[in-house]
């Protein structure tokens, strides 16, 4: 682990921020708006990667540039939030020190640094799930960073809290992905077989576990949430 992130990281998640972050006056980002995917605020439980099991309120925005065919996730647009009603909606469903997990879609896309320090002020933890493509979530005071590359191209944000590898995932192999996660820097890096509904393929289990026996220093992950109903 480099220098910079042993400052940034600490064995407990939310001891301390992934980056400091800027002091800043928004103006009328303060009141910007966000396309929300159909089911956008609603309270859930982690189902995959270090924090599976996890209680957590659950933000889902629409829209993603990669549109992978793969992708299990309805992000299609639904609405339009403001920046309050997030947080009321979050409120209603969270306690003080609660996980609020970003999602999409790609989150990225969208300005969510007003957001994120609100939520922030309200004392809540808030992690990012995104697919790396944009480098923005340095500059944020986020407690958790989740990074799940949809593709070797493209793919610039190479640290944060864990790295998450699907193998197959839009025809990418897992050599293809870990080659291009040299010299990256995750506290915690994981791999998981790509799924067909509810159940992993077996051919990409079959994958997964060869290349676990392997290369040790990654994990093995799941998407419970599939097995057990969680949204």
């Amino acid at each position: 682990m480099t220098e910079f992130l042993k400052d940034k990281f600490s064995s407990r998640p939310s001891s301390k921020k992934y980056r400091s972050g800027w002091d800043r006056t928004f103006g009328d980002r303060a009141n910007v708006s966000y396309r929300m995917s159909p089911e956008a605020v609603f309270p859930t439980r982690q189902g995959e990667g270090h924090l599976m099991g996890m209680a957590m309120v659950f933000v889902r925005f629409a829209g993603c540039s990669l549109a992978c065919p793969q992708c299990d996730t309805d992000y299609s647009f639904d609405r339009e939030m403001s920046l309050g009603s997030i947080v009321e909606a979050v409120e209603l469903h969270a306690n003080p020190e609660s996980w609020v997990w970003l999602t999409g879609g790609e989150p990225t896309e969208q300005d969510i640094e007003p957001l994120v320090r609100k939520l922030k002020e309200r004392g809540y933890l808030v992690a990012l799930a995104t697919n790396g493509t944009s480098l923005t979530p340095k500059q944020m005071p986020l407690d958790w960073v989740s990074v799940s590359p949809h593709k070797a191209e493209g793919w610039v944000l190479k640290e944060g809290h864990e790295l998450k590898l699907a193998d197959g995932l839009n025809g990418a192999k897992i050599e293809v992905m870990a080659k291009a996660a040299q010299g990256s820097a995750f506290e915690h890096r994981l791999i998981q077989p790509l799924y067909d509904g509810e159940t992993p393929v077996v051919s990409s289990m079959a994958r997964v576990k060869t290349w676990l026996r392997q290369h040790p220093k990654w994990r093995f992950s799941l998407q419970y949430h599939k097995a057990k109903g969680w949204q």
